[in-house]
This record gives structure tokens, C-alpha cells and sequence, in this order.
């Protein structure tokens, strides 16, 4: 392909710091490994795109979240909620999904317990009221809070920090780790940081159990900054989706993918694939403030007015 000057992609993106491109990462191990994982695919999209491609990783989504706002980051990959927020609070969009090894296009948020634990199933843990301690993930995360909190606890009448005997926020890994050194009774993770915890530590994996799943939710997406050049996004998209899909690579593609996160490549997607997220963040409000006894029926009626509010405005959003 082509390599374009300096100069001239200076003249195609809007903002200056637009010429050398930054994609986020959700850090889904630490960050120095998430780098390093993906550094091999980076190379190659600079290769392909003949511009600088550098990449951030973050433990902490509202760093992410803030590097977005600040046009610090153009590419991010992100769970649904955070790129929710990015598309409601930022000028972004999603263009893609990622796809795991083996085609798999869905993930399902689960609860571990520890191996020799009594817990079988969520009805065992529902029964233990003030004596658990949880970990979960914070609230921007789709599978470690969003989704568990709704499906497992809200849908049960059950507001889980009035459940649980105590609660922690942390990844994935380290809420795993903490199971498995029996320092909590019960851990939000999912389906696929799951599978690369138990390549990555086969011991511990050893001494957790799940004992619930989630309906399956549709794979991460990846968004852009909207005010890129339409040429960039172009070149950008023929990137994603003919990586490890088209050429004279495609094996060695594979496994660079396969390193980075598990992944088989990507999909074309657009914003209307969080417009199920926003049902269920809208279900997930009323449900915790219907909950609440410790808000009065106007505050309730104020909140709840809200909350709808901000549906529509999402609504409208996500039908771009």
C-alpha cells in the first residue's frame, strides 16, 4: 500500500495531534502486557496505514475515558459501557467488533465461587445474606458490574451491597487471584477473560468454579474519533477487516491476534450495537432506585424522569 507523507496526512485529519494515531486498550491484563501483546498487530497497521501508530493501555477506564474526551485517543478498543459513555460524552463512533478465536461473537458475564465452596448456583449465594464477600468490577464495566447486577441480583430483588458482608472493585485478574487465594467468597469475571486466566494461571484456575452465566452480550466494539478524515477511516476500516481475513499473512495475522487478546478479527459495526446496553442500563436505574427505600417518592419521580431523559438522548444516539 501506498505510504503517505508525513505532510500529507497532516492535511487530511483535522487536529495536528491527529498525525500519529493512538488506539486505547482496556489493560485486560496489566498494562505493560497488554502492550506488549499487541504491539505485533500495531506494527502492522502502521505498516498498512504509513503512519505512526502508537497504542495506551489503561486499568483505570476513567483515564481512558478522559484520554478520549481529550483527543489524546483516536482508536479505542472499550467494553459497551464505557463506549457508551465515550459515544454520549465524546465525538465518537463505533465502526467495529471483535470476534474471538474460533468465530465466537458473544461473551457472558459470570460469577466464580471458590472449587470447594458450597456455592453450586446463584440460589445458594442469594441465601447468604450479610456473609459473603464480593468482588466485582467498577461501575463502568459492562460484565463485571453492569450486566451481574442486573441479571443476577436487581432481577432477584436484590440490591447487593445490602447482600453482601463486604464489597471490593477491581479487574477481572485481580478479583480472580483473590478467589483463588480465598481472600473473597464471590467474583464477577467473564467467559473471555476467564479462558486467558486459566491459560495464565492454570493453578489457581484449578481452584475456582462458575456457578452462574449470563444470556450472552455482543463482543467489544471499537470506536473512532468522528472527526477523522474520511480517508484515514477508510484506510483505518480496510485495516480491521482484512486483517487475518485477506492476503499472503493470513496465518501469521491469526496468531498475532490470537496473542493480543484471543481474537479471530473483526467485524463492521455501528453505534446501534449498544442500543440492548442502553435497555439495560435504563432497566438496571429503575430497578436499584424502585429498590431504594431511602429516596422519597418525588425524588424517585425526579430521578426517574431523568433517567428517561437521558435514554431518548441516547436513543437518538445510537440510531446514527
Amino acid at each position: 500500500m501506498l505510504r503517505l507523507s508525513a505532510s500529507f496526512i497532516f492535511c487530511l485529519i483535522s487536529l495536528p495531534s491527529f498525525a500519529n494515531l493512538t488506539i486505547g486498550l482496556v489493560a485486560t491484563r496489566s498494562e505493560a502486557e497488554t502492550l506488549s501483546h499487541w504491539q505485533p498487530v500495531l506494527d502492522d497497521m502502521e505498516k498498512s496505514l504509513g503512519t505512526p501508530v502508537k497504542a495506551l493501555a489503561f486499568n483505570k477506564y476513567d483515564d481512558l475515558l478522559q484520554a478520549i474526551k481529550n483527543g489524546d485517543v483516536q482508536i479505542a478498543r472499550l467494553g459497551s459501557r464505557l463506549a457508551m459513555e465515550a459515544i454520549e460524552s465524546s465525538n465518537t463512533e463505533i465502526f467495529a467488533r471483535l470476534v474471538l478465536a474460533g468465530g465466537v461473537e458473544t461473551y457472558r458475564s459470570v460469577l466464580l465461587a471458590q472449587k470447594d465452596s458450597k456455592f453450586q448456583n446463584l440460589t445458594d449465594v442469594l441465601r447468604e445474606s450479610g456473609r459473603l464477600r464480593y468482588a466485582g468490577g467498577k461501575a463502568s464495566s459492562t460484565s463485571g458490574f453492569l450486566i451481574p447486577q442486573y441479571y443476577a441480583f436487581l432481577k432477584n430483588n436484590i440490591l447487593y451491597e445490602q447482600h453482601f458482608k463486604s464489597l471490593s472493585v477491581g479487574s477481572h485478574q485481580d478479583n480472580f487471584l483473590a478467589l483463588a487465594q480465598k481472600k473473597i467468597d464471590i467474583a464477577t469475571n467473564n467467559t473471555d477473560d476467564l479462558a486467558q486466566l486459566k491459560k495464565k494461571y492454570p493453578k489457581e484456575y484449578s481452584q475456582v468454579k462458575v456457578i452462574w452465566e449470563s444470556p450472552p452480550v455482543t463482543f467489544d466494539p471499537i470506536i473512532q474519533r468522528r472527526d477523522l478524515s474520511p480517508e484515514l477511516k477508510q484506510k483505518i476500516a480496510a485495516f480491521f477487516f482484512s486483517y487475518g481475513k485477506t492476503g499472503n499473512n493470513i496465518a501469521e495475522q491469526k496468531r498475532k491476534l490470537n496473542e493480543a487478546d484471543q481474537l479471530d478479527g473483526f467485524l463492521p459495526s455501528s453505534n446501534a450495537q449498544l442500543r440492548p446496553v442502553s435497555d439495560l442500563q435504563l432497566f438496571h436505574d429503575r430497578f436499584r432506585l424502585s429498590l431504594n427505600t431511602k429516596v422519597s417518592d418525588a425524588e424517585k419521580f425526579s430521578q426517574e424522569k431523568a433517567m428517561y431523559q437521558r435514554y431518548e438522548k441516547l436513543a437518538k444516539i445510537l440510531a446514527r
